[in-house]
């Protein structure tokens, strides 16, 4: 019996205030939507946390347990590369900023200006990263058997701080600078340090760095709200906030 999972991110908190999203989220609920209705069995896990109206109070979020967690997110993905058998199929969806962490913390080429990664939360809600080459060596091991498998990442990857609108009409940049050093572990990268994807993880494209693996996926499809040199926004929609690659990528497939 064929198989079919979907992990769901969605980040609209963060520990600073000015960079917290609205329509995170939601993008996940409206995902979510759309593919339960599916007549083939589904497990879908999604894992968000909001942006609660007081920071100060994180009660005003989802349950602690159903926050992305570094920990959360790639003990789910190892579970499903344990059950997993060719001809399953696997999607997995972020939503939120992305960033680029240092060169000095990811890359066996230090002159390179580091990997891009997803930020998340922790479980003192403060920031947290998962790195990219580690989301494509575990990708790759579910490609290695066989999985059929969808990537929609819609999100920044340029880590840049700038911001247009903030939570204006313009709607949020879905992108942070990286600015902690002490949240990104030694665990996190151990998981794929060594491996044979670390040596062809990375490429120059122009001056900018660009991961091997998102420029040409190998085994499976991506969807990117935006190039490596472009920023992605929330726009608002109906008088609610969404990300637009998302929002395009659900009226797409209801009609």
């Amino acid at each position: 019996m064929t198989h079919r999972w979907a992990i769901l991110i969605g980040v609209d908190f963060n520990k600073d205030p000015k960079f917290c999203l609205s329509g995170a989220v939601r993008d996940v609920a409206n995902i979510k939507e759309y593919l339960q209705p599916n007549d083939s069995p589904l497990e879908i896990i999604a894992l968000t946390v909001s942006d609660p109206s007081d920071p100060a109070d994180l009660n005003n979020t989802e349950p602690q347990g159903l926050w992305p967690t570094y920990g959360r997110i790639t003990a789910v993905m190892d579970e499903i590369a344990r059950a997993a058998k060719e001809g399953d199929f696997f999607y997995m969806q972020f939503s939120g900023h992305g960033t680029r962490l240092p060169a000095i913390v990811t890359c066996h080429n230090k002159d390179t200006n580091g990997d891009f990664a997803l930020v998340l939360v922790d479980e003192a809600a403060d920031n947290a990263y998962f790195e990219g080459a580690d989301l494509a060596e575990r990708l790759n091991i579910l490609v290695k058997k066989g999985v059929k498998i969808t990537l929609v990442l819609d999100c920044c990857f340029s880590g840049s701080s700038s911001r247009q609108g903030q939570h204006g009409e313009d709607g949020m940049v879905r992108t942070i600078g990286y600015r902690d050093i002490d949240h990104y572990t030694a665990a996190a990268s151990a998981s794929w340090a060594g491996s044979e994807h670390q040596a062809s993880a990375y490429l120059f494209r122009d001056a900018d760095f660009v991961p091997q693996w998102l420029l040409k996926p190998d085994g499976y499809g991506i969807l990117t709200a935006c190039g490596p040199h472009e920023r992605v926004k929330e726009l608002k929609y109906d008088g609610q906030k969404n990300g637009a690659l998302t929002f395009f990528l659900c009226q797409t497939l209801r009609s």
